[in-house]
């Protein structure tokens, strides 16, 4: 088999994997360029990894399956970026789900207090994560970069930083407790 077919393949089916990573998206407009990025990403990690997808069974299963795990990186990526920055959800006008709290209030001037309430808690994770990351060794510093912010694999951090992954586990394992050394440090004093 040779680079041709992966040629024909992508002219073939590639609007077909854009409203397959669209539909995992669940065609949220925020997403829909970033569909066809990813199919392009698929297709670039093919050609790639070529050596090995040569005498592949199923190759377009084998993109269809990339494309799907790097539609939830992206979407898991977003999440945690949304929830370390603060960054929130829009709300609709008819949707007040504020009235409830600030019976009474006018909708806007109970949104933004909402979401400044919001901000100072994001705010107050982003300073426990800085205080965190200050207490972590260099190894632990780059372990938690490419495992918890990047959302690599276990492996994966471990080749990229050159360890073996039970390293990569053991350091996992030291990030959480000395954040939950610190998150109960907080509650007492």
């Amino acid at each position: 088999m040779s680079k041709s077919v992966l040629e024909r393949i992508y002219h073939e089916r590639r609007n077909d994997l854009i409203r397959y990573c669209e539909a995992l998206l669940l065609h949220d407009p925020k997403y829909r360029a970033q569909a066809e990025e990813i199919v392009q990403d698929a297709f670039m990690s093919a050609v790639a990894q070529w050596q090995q997808l040569q005498n592949h069974p199923n190759l377009i299963g084998w993109l269809m399956t990339t494309c799907r795990n790097k539609c939830q990186s992206m979407v898991r990526r977003d999440k945690n970026r949304r929830r370390i920055t603060g960054m929130q959800v829009e709300y609709n006008d008819e949707d007040d789900l504020t009235s409830s709290q600030h019976p009474g209030a006018d909708p806007a001037i109970a949104r933004q207090q909402d979401a400044l309430l919001r901000y100072l808690e994001a705010t107050e994770a982003r300073e426990k994560l800085d205080a965190l990351h200050a207490q972590l060794s260099p190894l632990e510093r780059k372990v938690y970069d490419e495992y918890f912010l990047q959302h690599a694999t276990l492996k994966d951090t471990a080749q990229k930083l050159g360890v073996k992954p039970d390293a990569v586990n053991d350091a996992v394992r030291r990030i959480r407790r000395k954040a939950l050394k610190m998150d109960w440090e907080g509650r007492l004093s």
